[in-house]
Order: C-alpha cells, then sequence, then structure tokens
C-alpha cells in the first residue's frame, strides 16, 4: 500500500492536500460554533497575522527545494542552510518580544496568545526546513504525512477540548501541538542527513541572504495580501468581522486548491527552465489550466456554493453568502498572480517585486479611505489584484520575448 502511494505520490499529493485542507476547513466551523463572533473574528486575525510570518518558514522550504531539485548533494545543501535556520529563529524571537505591546493592541489579543504564536512560528520555520528538502527531491508522500499530522492532531485536540476551554489560546495551543508533531515526524525522516552532517562546517551564511531575500519579499506579498483583508476588517469592522472571516475562508479554499498544484509543478519547471521552448511551452500550458480552473470556480461561487454557508457555519453567518461569488473574482485574479510570482522565481527575476510593493501600498491605501463595508473590502481587492496580474504578465510576456535578457 505505502510502495503503490510513493510510486503515484505527484498525482496524490494535490488530492491528499485538498482533503487536509478540508479537515483543516472543518476546524474553522468547529471554532465558529464554540466561539462568539467576535473570538472567531479575533481567531482570524491572529491567524491572518500568522499567515505573514509564515512567509519567513516558506521562503525557506522554497529555496531550498529550489536548490535541492538543481542539486543532488543534500549535505551541501543542510550546511549552508543551517545558519540561516538558526539566525530566521533568533529574529524573530527578538521580533515577537519587542514588538508584543502593539500587536497585543493591533490584533485584540493577549500576552498569552503572542507567546503561542511565537512558538507556533518558530516551528513552522523548522518545519518548511525539512519540507523544502522533500519538495526538492518530490518526495510528496512525506511531505502530505507531515500536513497530516499537523491538521489531524489539531483535529483531533480541538474536537476533544474546545467544548470545555472555548477560547482563542485553546485553538493555539492545538495549532502548535500539531505543528511540532510534524516537524517530529520530518525529522525522524531526515535522521540520516540530519545527525551525519557537520553543520559546524558551514560556508559564510552572508552570501546566501540574497537569495533568501529574492524569495523572502515574494513570499511575504503573497501571504500579505491573503492576510491582510481580515485584518482590516478586523480593526475596521470588529462587528462584521466573523461574517467577513467565513467570506475570506471560502476565497483561500479557491487559492490552496491550486497552491498544492503549483507546488508539485515549482521542482519540475525548475528543472526544465534551460530548455526554453519546453518552458515557456509547459508555463503556458499551466497557466491555461488554473485559468480554466478558476472560472469553473467562479461560476460555482456564484451558483450552488452559497447554498453551503449556512448548513455548515450555521445561520449567524448567512450573510456570508452574499459575497462568496465576487470573493470568487477576486481570489481567481489572485492566484493566477501567485502562479506568475512562482514563474519568475524559478527565473530568478527579482523587478517584479517592485509591482508587488506598489500593489501592497495600493491595497492597504483603498481599505484605509474604503472600509465602510464588506463589500467595499472586496471591491478594492477586485480591482488591485486585476491590475497586479496585468502588470506580473506583462512583465513575464517581456522576459519570454526578449530571450531572458530583461
Amino acid at each position: 500500500m505505502i510502495h503503490t502511494l510513493k510510486r503515484f505520490q505527484t498525482i496524490l499529493y494535490p488530492f491528499f492536500d485538498f482533503m487536509f485542507m478540508g479537515i483543516n476547513y472543518l476546524i474553522y466551523i468547529l471554532t465558529s460554533r464554540y466561539l462568539s463572533l467576535a473570538q472567531y473574528g479575533q481567531l482570524n486575525a491572529m491567524f491572518s497575522f500568522l499567515a505573514i510570518l509564515i512567509v519567513f518558514g516558506m521562503s525557506l522550504q522554497i529555496l531550498i527545494a529550489k536548490w535541492v531539485s538543481e542539486e543532488e548533494d543534500i549535505k551541501s545543501i543542510l550546511q549552508r542552510t543551517s545558519s540561516l535556520w538558526a539566525q530566521l529563529i533568533i529574529f524573530i524571537s527578538i521580533v515577537m518580544l519587542v514588538l508584543h505591546p502593539i500587536l497585543i493592541n493591533i490584533l485584540r489579543s493577549s500576552y498569552l496568545q503572542i507567546i503561542i504564536l511565537t512558538v507556533i512560528i518558530m516551528g513552522h520555520i523548522s518545519l518548511s526546513f525539512m519540507r523544502g528538502i522533500f519538495q526538492g527531491r518530490k518526495q510528496f508522500f512525506h511531505m502530505s504525512i507531515t500536513f497530516g499530522i499537523e491538521v489531524c492532531l489539531k483535529f483531533v485536540i480541538i474536537l476533544l477540548i474546545l467544548r470545555i476551554w472555548p477560547h482563542v489560546w485553546t485553538v493555539m495551543i492545538c495549532v502548535a501541538a500539531g505543528m511540532w508533531v510534524a516537524l517530529a515526524y520530518s525529522m525522524r525522516v531526515l535522521y540520516v542527513e540530519l545527525y551525519q552532517t557537520d553543520l559546524k562546517e558551514n560556508q559564510k551564511p552572508t552570501k546566501y541572504w540574497r537569495d533568501y531575500s529574492k524569495v523572502f519579499f515574494a513570499q511575504f506579498f503573497i501571504f500579505y495580501f491573503t492576510s491582510i483583508d481580515v485584518i482590516v476588517t478586523n480593526f475596521y469592522l470588529p462587528a462584521e468581522s466573523g461574517v467577513y472571516a467565513v467570506v475570506s475562508r471560502y476565497g483561500q479554499v479557491m487559492l490552496y486548491v491550486q497552491l498544492s498544484v503549483i507546488t508539485v509543478l515549482f521542482p519540475y519547471l525548475n528543472k526544465i527552465k534551460k530548455d526554453k521552448k519546453v518552458f515557456v511551452k509547459a508555463t503556458i500550458c499551466a497557466g491555461l489550466f488554473f485559468l480554466l480552473f478558476s472560472t469553473i470556480m467562479c461560476a460555482g461561487y456564484f451558483g450552488f456554493v452559497k447554498q453551503t454557508v449556512t448548513p455548515i457555519f450555521g445561520s449567524r453567518y448567512s450573510e456570508s453568502a452574499a459575497y462568496l461569488g465576487w470573493i470568487a473574482i477576486a481570489y481567481s485574479f489572485l492566484t493566477l498572480s501567485f502562479y506568475l510570482i512562482h514563474i519568475l522565481i524559478i527565473l530568478n527575476r527579482t523587478k517584479y517585486i517592485f509591482i508587488l510593493f506598489l500593489m501592497s501600498v495600493s491595497l492597504c491605501t483603498g481599505y484605509v479611505l474604503f472600509h465602510s463595508s464588506i463589500i467595499s473590502i472586496i471591491t478594492i481587492q477586485i480591482c488591485i489584484y486585476a491590475m497586479m496580474l496585468i502588470l506580473l504578465l506583462s512583465r513575464l510576456i517581456l522576459i519570454f520575448k526578449s530571450g531572458g535578457n530583461k
């Protein structure tokens, strides 16, 4: 059975990822039923801030996956990235310690919640280190297991204790537990590489920070775009933050389903990038797939998907159904933009980061000026994400036409 799963792991990974995302979705449903509207809005604000912080780990994962897919010497890669990992852990700890008074105010949280948040992000950086090796080696079977452990353990613990202690910190402790147990499994699988490599014999890590920063800024904006809206809504529209949290969650379903496919494609596209004709053809075919998939999802969100809100989340969140079609349009533009960003990462480009910065400033400005209602928030997203897609696509076309010299 295990041999068969490993044999078809590349094809099965998106399905397993979707299944675990479904379980994760059940967790949000459970929390929405046991927590008050205000608590649910606060929890999603915390998770949205966490989504911005995990950019540190995701950037490390993508960079390691990129290196591993290009060379076979895992020990050499571990040596060059071990200091990066350690410095990231120290940096995050210091930042959270210094900024905790501000974070408590912005997120309407407590000191305990900030501590748990720090523990979660430290675990995620370490787990991403391991997942980068799995992804680069195309060992999607082990990646799926780490996601399964993380999500299923979290689900079971929440199911058992949330009704007894219905608090935001309860959910966060469950998230931390799942993260660290998945990390333990990853360390067990990579035992030989980790413990037979002399990590002290690494080269100066400063020469690799430039590579890391390229990936980091791209990933930062990816998670910024998927998180800032919930934080803004929780800040400006606290009474409606719970309703919008459900809307945002539906939009993120579209995104994460397609990101799982991008995760599988990334090492393969990175491997063939030197053959420009094959790479361009593969890039176009994959882009058309994501366009078709997003179109189908939009049609579904304007149709039958709206009918699922009340049965799943309860009548308190029925208002969310009216916004699902519109959030689907926004996330379609965003998902296609994310695909183009990953292509530009493979091509080692950096100028597109200015586009992301410009769009992030425009998005935040729009939120500050127009935040009177949920529909205002979504309208701003549609406009900004559509513009970002056009600019990124124009940039990629220019690179392809110039033969990679731009």
